[in-house]
């Protein structure tokens, strides 16, 4: 059974730390609105996949999405426009 607290799980937040200036690694976690990956190595799909592979369902990705978007609002929004998510399902997912 997945990890209900899946914000603390250290495989889920390793994810948000990627391709961070290099004192911003060292010295604090970064927004994602300063990530330097590029958005054509990841996307929607590819997340997603990630979770399968923890064992996340639906059902649980929702309450993820849920959990971050009430603890971390502002982040949330630039973590799924990051993953080239169109407005109108963000809005949706944030809504859930």
């Amino acid at each position: 059974m997945p990890n209900s607290n899946l914000l603390l799980d250290p495989t889920i937040t390793s994810y948000f730390r990627i391709a961070a200036c290099d004192e911003e690694r060292r010295n604090k976690p970064v927004k994602l609105r300063s990530c330097k990956m590029s958005h054509a190595s990841m996307n929607k799909e590819k997340w997603v996949a990630l979770f399968r592979d923890i064992g996340l369902d639906d059902a649980t990705m929702r309450k993820w999405h849920k959990a971050f978007e009430v603890s971390y609002p502002n982040e949330h929004q630039s973590f799924l426009e990051w993953l080239k998510i169109p407005e109108a399902e963000i809005s949706l997912i944030r809504a859930q």
